[in-house]
């Protein structure tokens, strides 16, 4: 097994942006279907939150560095899911279900906010999107981790895991695997948990210490970085020129 030390790993977030940063901006036709247009977008935060987690690399703290590496992975997820299918009809499916979530989402925001300052948070064509969304409710999959084993499904022969049959040796590095490891850990970075306590409290018999998280702990996280922000980039040498066809 290859072993990158911090530096090293860096470096090849750094290389992998550059390679993707030269294909933004990206100008869409208002034409350009939305599968296409919404992929790019999330190709565009992929890449940006790689570039971002170089910077809190600097700090050497594991904890930030997950924190960002659940937000990193939490868009691979999406973005393998809303690509995985060959057939346009089920990207656009999944994109309709994908919508009708965030639409819900803006709307309990909105309606929060209104109650609390008097005044809407959402112009009023949102407002109806949000309303319209509540008709169109759909059944499909919406919570992350149903996404993420959808997508496996998918996926599974291109990037040498399987959820059923093939190389079950490589399940384990599976999206749905690594939802209930990746994930779940990195969660317990970014709310406040005793897990996450841990990493900044030092008890001895008589007394404990708390201090901001001691610097050098950065390679695992990094690390994972890393590992997830290159599965994006495989993920859209098949996905995107899918989706991207007759740009």
């Amino acid at each position: 097994m290859i072993t990158l030390d911090v530096e090293q790993q860096m470096q090849t977030i750094q290389a992998l942006v550059a390679l993707v940063k030269p294909q933004f901006p990206m100008v869409l036709s208002n034409e350009a279907p939305p599968t296409r247009v919404v992929s790019a977008g999330l190709l565009a935060r992929i890449t940006g939150t790689a570039e971002a987690s170089l910077r809190i690399a600097e700090l050497q703290r594991g904890a930030d560095l997950m924190v960002a590496a659940r937000c990193l992975f939490e868009h691979v997820i999406v973005f393998a899911w809303l690509t995985g299918p060959t057939d346009e009809a089920e990207r656009m499916l999944r994109l309709s279900q994908w919508q009708v979530q965030d639409h819900l989402d803006r709307g309990r925001a909105d309606k929060e906010i209104t109650a609390l300052l008097g005044s809407p948070f959402l112009t009023e064509d949102n407002r109806q999107l949000a309303e319209q969304a509540k008709a169109v409710r759909h059944q499909g999959a919406t919570a992350l981790a149903d996404r993420a084993a959808q997508a496996d499904r998918e996926w599974a022969g291109r990037m040498r895991f399987a959820s059923s049959g093939g190389n079950v040796a490589n399940r384990p590095y599976s999206l749905r695997a690594s939802y209930s490891t990746l994930y779940r850990f990195a969660s317990s970075m970014a709310h406040p948990t005793l897990t996450g306590l841990n990493l900044v409290a030092t008890r001895t018999e008589t007394h404990t210490v708390i201090e901001l998280e001691p610097r050098g702990r950065a390679a695992a996280a990094l690390g994972i970085a890393l590992g997830v922000f290159g599965v994006s980039l495989y993920i859209s040498s098949f996905g995107i020129s899918r989706v991207m066809a007759g740009l």
